[in-house]
């Protein structure tokens, strides 16, 4: 496809989202995919799920972003010039993630950018959304895309379907993501609104994602109990009676224990390094200094996927904020000379 009618066809299923944002009645497939989706995965609420496509739209789908993104990369041609593209002929793998709403968007758009042939492995978890955007894509159960030819691999969903997928396919490039948390660094003069973004950045997807703020960094004598009571509140505009049971299960488990935390329901702040990583659990630690900061950072090196001191965009990444800090753009076009 020229980049011209990638841009268009791109800018034609923004303009298609969005009037479905605004009436799901002007597309009925989308507003029955939404509706499975809700009803088979607890996590994916109508809210959550519009959220989602929102944010799409505004990052990834305008049209001059994809003209910046796609120009540093040397992906922009002459629409007049029968010039073919970097990987025709190719095909890519996908292993798509079910913790956010079509959270693997983007690692399809990279494909498509390289005019490569994507073959997707849905997760069970969101399996309704992404055909009724893209319908003419190969999309594969687990068992299938274990025997499809592939040039190329790029996963994302953890570190225990890291390890499967790298036994997979063995003797193929690949791009595996594994697991990683996203740190907040608190500096007590945030304002409240700055303080409200802050708790939409945890609040968001229940916490799920690589990029939600699933750890504070507090300076000492903060107020943390003002921080919860915060948090709590703003949880309400979330809808996030679906994570009550795990909130219960959370408490419970850590008094019986006697493990110190600060409830903020349906969140739990925990010191706990270890429980920090469950669900409905937000771990914190205080600073004294910046290099307390640093240094925390240096010994989670390889485990934190971003670090916010400006709140309110942790879902919101632009084109060139890659997960895991790797170039999805570049692993897909060096492809082109193997």
């Amino acid at each position: 496809m020229k980049k011209e009618n990638f841009i268009s066809a791109l800018g034609s299923l923004r303009g298609r989202m969005e009037g479905w944002l605004a009436d799901g009645n002007s597309w009925p497939e989308l507003e029955c995919a939404v509706s499975a989706s809700e009803h088979e995965n607890p996590f994916f609420t109508r809210y959550m799920q519009r959220k989602a496509i929102g944010a799409i739209c505004s990052c990834f789908l305008e049209e001059t972003f994809l003209r910046q993104w796609l120009a540093q990369y040397g992906l922009l041609y002459d629409a007049q010039k029968n010039e073919n593209e970097p990987l025709a002929g190719k095909s890519i793998g996908i292993v798509m993630a079910g913790n956010i709403p079509l959270v693997g968007f983007h690692d399809l758009l990279c494909v498509m950018a390289v005019g490569a042939h994507p073959v997707i492995k849905l997760s069970s978890r969101d399996r309704f959304l992404l055909p009724v955007l893209f319908p003419e894509h190969t999309y594969c159960s687990s068992q299938e895309f274990g025997h499809r030819y592939i040039d190329a691999l790029i996963t994302m969903g953890g570190d225990r379907a890291a390890a499967y997928y790298s036994d997979t396919f063995p003797d193929i490039p690949a791009l595996i993501r594994k697991d990683r948390f996203s740190v907040a660094v608190v500096s007590a003069r945030e304002t409240p609104e700055e303080i409200e973004a802050l708790c939409e950045d945890i609040c968001l997807y229940y916490g799920m994602g690589c990029r939600s703020v699933t750890f504070l960094l507090f300076p000492c004598g903060y107020d943390i109990e003002g921080f919860a009571r915060t948090l709590s509140i703003i949880s309400n505009s979330f809808v996030m009676d679906v994570i009550s049971h795990i909130y219960m299960r959370n408490k419970a488990i850590l008094t019986i224990e006697q493990e110190c935390f600060i409830d903020s329901c349906p969140f739990i702040l925990t010191g706990n390094a270890e429980f920090a990583s469950h669900i409905g659990c937000i771990g914190y630690s205080f600073y004294s200094s910046e290099e307390d900061i640093c240094n925390f950072i240096e010994n989670n090196r390889n485990k934190i996927q971003k670090i916010y001191r400006n709140f309110g965009f942790a879902q919101r990444p632009s084109l060139e904020d890659y997960p895991d800090g790797k170039d999805t753009l570049a692993f897909c076009m060096e492809l082109k000379n193997k």
